[in-house]
């Protein structure tokens, strides 16, 4: 009989307990569905080098420059989607995502859209273009240190329909250079002209460097490298004022 005492006393105690949980919970969400929101909190990434937006920026643009504040509002009121899209229609957003937390917090992590090159584009602003070939405007706030494109080969680089198609090979041309750190530091300046064709203009040397179509991209750094490794130090810095990759095997200096 004890045993059987027992047994049922500790069924007892567990439909107890699962009662008052099963009574918290329902108080949990039902107090739940009443909070405000307390804060806001904002996450960047890729800001480490492209400054064009702050964490007071992103706020300002949640909250509609102050005309719609969101602290103090019922939490579950806020609509995240609306909200994203309002973020990510700023140009210098590359993507938004938002997030209710249960201490009554939103939560925003927004990622930069990251410059890989700026283009000078003639007879109009200047733009930015990013490793995906999106282009966006240039910031009054911030100037990203990127290499300059700039020539009548540009007009047609303002428009992302030119990048994700016929100028793929010129988008994977600057993404080499802005993912080798010796190009990046050492390649200030593209002319590209009328017919396509690319020159460079380094950070250090005098040397024009006539590139050529945007083509055997490895092949042709492979040559500059020699030349800037072996060649410049033994015969000096400024004794050329231009080398041609355009040739297979052949590196010709002037």
């Amino acid at each position: 009989m004890k045993g059987w005492r027992n047994i049922l006393t500790t069924k007892l105690k567990m439909v107890v307990l699962l009662g008052v949980f099963a009574v918290l919970i329902g108080f949990t969400v039902i107090s739940g569905d009443n909070r405000n929101c307390e804060s806001i909190k904002v996450f960047l990434k890729n800001d480490v080098e492209n400054h064009f937006l702050s964490e007071d920026d992103i706020q300002a643009i949640l909250t509609d420059q102050g005309n719609m504040p969101l602290i103090g509002k019922p939490i579950n009121d806020i609509n995240l989607g609306m909200l994203e899209e309002r973020v990510e229609s700023n140009p210098f957003v590359h993507q938004a995502e938002l997030y209710k937390t249960l201490n009554n917090e939103l939560q925003v992590t927004v990622t930069l859209k990251r410059p890989i090159a700026r283009i000078m584009i003639n007879n109009g602003p200047d733009a930015y273009i990013t490793t995906t070939g999106e282009v966006f405007p240039v910031s009054s706030q911030f100037v990203s240190r990127v290499i300059l494109i700039s020539g009548k080969g540009t007009d047609q680089m303002k428009k992302a329909e030119f990048w994700t198609g016929d100028g793929g090979e010129y988008l994977n041309l600057f993404n080499k250079i802005n993912e080798d750190e010796f190009w990046r530091a050492q390649l200030a300046e593209c002319y590209i002209n009328s017919k396509g064709k690319l020159e460079f203009l380094p950070q250090v040397s005098k040397q024009l460097i006539e590139f050529g179509y945007p083509d055997n991209i490895e092949s042709k750094f492979k040559k500059l490298k020699v030349f800037y490794t072996q060649v410049l130090p033994s015969k000096g810095w400024n004794t050329y004022s231009r080398v041609n990759l355009e040739y297979k095997d052949q590196i010709i200096a002037e």
